[in-house]
């Protein structure tokens, strides 16, 4: 069993997301007889899950679409194919904008030795 504070640290979140989390249904979290939230392996484990999709960039909706239905692995392929795609995009994107910057760097470059 493990604090809300401790599992913060480990998934690199803060303690009111996994209070969230809690409150919004996405974890379940045992109480010990004080009502303070003692998390097991299953309540870490999806507080795990639901970290790394919001790291790719998952909506809290995505993420409740596949936790609200485990056993429907089409519909959770669909959902983080989509969020694949929208990583994907925005890769490229970041590509571009290098590419952009790599040649305005050139140019600078170019006038700076010119100027020698």
């Amino acid at each position: 069993m493990v604090s809300i504070q401790e599992v913060a640290e480990q998934l690199g979140v803060s303690t009111h997301a996994l209070r969230y989390y809690e409150k919004e249904g996405l974890i379940a979290v045992p109480r010990d007889a004080h009502g303070t939230r003692i998390f097991d392996e299953e309540s870490i484990s999806a507080a795990r899950f639901i970290a790394t999709c919001r790291q790719a960039g998952m909506s809290l909706a995505d993420i409740r679409t596949i936790l609200s239905n485990p056993d429907d692995h089409a519909l959770s392929i669909d959902v983080m194919e989509r969020a694949r795609q929208k990583i994907e995009d925005e890769i490229v994107g970041l590509q571009q904008n290098l590419e952009h910057l790599d040649r305005r760097i050139q140019e600078h470059r170019r006038h700076l030795d010119g100027t020698r």
